[in-house]
């Protein structure tokens, strides 16, 4: 999981606009090793941002139902 549009970009090797990419499992290579990424909304732009805070209880929601 990315928390934010710059590590999200950083670890995808280009930008990204989260509002479009958020929540949308990728595959990522690191290391050599391909895994499953998840881009998301830093919970700091929580506190400002509306959209930011849905698309981080859609992660809640994600993580939980899928992985755990």
């Amino acid at each position: 999981m990315g928390l934010g549009r710059t590590a999200c970009a950083n670890l995808l090797g280009r930008s990204i606009k989260l509002g479009d990419e958020a929540n949308r499992s990728l595959e990522v290579e690191i290391g050599g090793v391909s895994v499953e990424f998840l881009p998301t909304y830093h919970p700091a732009a929580c506190l400002f941002n509306l959209k930011a805070r849905e698309g981080l209880r859609e992660t809640i929601r994600t993580v939980r139902d899928g992985y755990l």
